[in-house]
């Protein structure tokens, strides 16, 4: 008898792990990778070289997270951009004048030219208390670039992150509640923009009314939102640049960035374990501000990359391996066949409408046209009325945009010192 039960309980056993084998084969073949972006300025540009090398070794990326520079490589991967084109594009920014708030003079009547240069220092008043700038760059250039990059994939993902060429989420923290946030929908060139907006370094930047800045400062390297958006495998790029324990700070400058530090430090502690695979390009003392050698972070980038892929291709089931890529087409030319069908502004309040429409090209009912659109955004922060402007499209549906022009109004009251200089005029003050 008992001979008979343990035959049958084997017997049942043996029926069960039969059972069970194409659905474990099935979870593996589907097992999602999930890559999770670092901040690092500068030091970001060698994720496009750990991309690359993914690319090449057909790696499959299902969702990719990102972080300040991990959130402008990952919104434009996930916008279809391949490592090789994205190569291409940070050698053709001019990072100059990316980082340059002043608006183009040549839009600028002639008359009006020699109040738009920007002194040494300016203080405005809001009334009449003094109103000192949020950051030492507004990121009106930055903006304006994201915008032109990622509009097109925007509107045919109809403003959901979900349904990109991969799926993207982006970290920023709102600086009133002090909560971290990850992106998901809305305008992606906005929230881009806010995940790499450095308190001090750039204004925060805003998105549904929130207030938001650097996602660094509460997640440097979010695997944990790779996990959270469904990754079984998680690859971890990490750049940032931490100072080394046991060196005493030299400065004041220096107590403030190993302060930060500390904190990032234990932060990101956690996050770090996460990892299933992590990738540390050896950039040596590359500065986050220095965005020469483009070519040799890539490279660095690539280098670490190849180093790890052995481990890397353990974790991706073998069937995977052998397509080239998983990344979903999108339709790049629908935005601009699309009709315009309403434009509205937000955030004017002493600046009347027709000042703002009439230095906007176009108008309900026209064809959208990124160029013109991006020409009446450069002409409305030309007026120097503004702090900020962008636009947000809203995708109402495969053939119909509607424009949200934002702005943010400068306070009239305004008083500067300092020195210009001028070709035409030399030193003036």
């Amino acid at each position: 008898m008992k001979t008979q039960i343990k035959t049958l309980l084997s017997f049942t056993l043996l029926c069960l792990l039969f059972l069970s084998l194409p659905q474990t084969l099935a979870a593996q073949k589907h097992k999602k990778i999930g890559l999770a972006l670092s901040g690092g300025g500068a030091r970001g540009i060698a994720h496009i070289g750990v991309i690359m090398a993914l690319e090449e070794n057909n790696i499959p990326i299902d969702l990719v997270a990102g972080t300040s520079m991990g959130s402008i490589v990952g919104g434009l991967y996930a916008c279809g951009y391949s490592g090789e084109e994205m190569r291409a594009i940070v050698h053709q920014l001019d990072w100059n004048s990316i980082f340059n708030q002043k608006p183009d003079l040549r839009r600028v009547l002639v008359s009006k030219r020699y109040g738009m240069l920007e002194p040494l220092i300016r203080l405005r008043f809001k009334f009449w208390d003094i109103y000192i700038p949020f950051g030492l760059n507004n990121g009106q250039r930055i903006s304006e670039e994201l915008f032109a990059l990622t509009a097109e994939a925007n509107f045919a993902a109809q403003n959901n992150f979900d349904s990109l060429a991969v799926p993207l989420r982006v970290t920023a923290v709102d600086i009133a509640t002090a909560e971290l946030l990850s992106l998901g929908q809305g305008e992606l060139a906005q929230a881009i923009h806010a995940s790499m907006s450095i308190p001090l370094v750039f204004s925060p930047a805003r998105v549904d009314n929130r207030m938001l800045v650097d996602g660094g400062v509460l997640d440097m390297l979010p695997t944990d939102i790779a996990k959270q958006m469904g990754a079984d495998v998680v690859i971890a790029s990490d750049l940032e640049d931490l100072f080394p324990l046991g060196k005493e700070p030299k400065h004041f400058a220096d107590v403030a960035s190993h302060t930060l530090d500390i904190t990032i430090r234990e932060l990101k502690k956690k996050n770090l374990k996460i990892a299933d695979v992590l990738i540390e390009p050896d950039l040596g003392h590359h500065r986050s501000s220095d965005y020469s050698k483009l070519d040799s972070l890539i490279e660095a980038g690539y280098r670490a990359a190849m180093a790890q892929m052995d481990q890397i291709r353990q974790l991706v089931p073998p069937e995977r391996l052998k397509r080239s890529s998983i990344r979903r087409n999108l339709d790049r030319t629908l935005l601009n066949q699309a009709r315009v069908e309403w434009i509205r502004v937000k955030g004017n309040d002493r600046v009347r409408l027709p000042v703002i429409f009439g230095e906007f090209p176009l108008k309900e009912g026209d064809r959208f046209n990124k160029q013109k659109a991006l020409n009446g955004v450069k002409n409305i922060y030309a007026t120097g009325l503004f702090e900020n402007v962008w636009l947000e499209l809203k995708a109402l549906s495969k053939d119909r945009v509607g424009v949200y022009i934002h702005v943010i109004e400068k306070y009239p009251r305004t008083i500067g010192f300092g020195l210009n200089y001028r070709s035409e005029e030399g030193l003036s003050g």
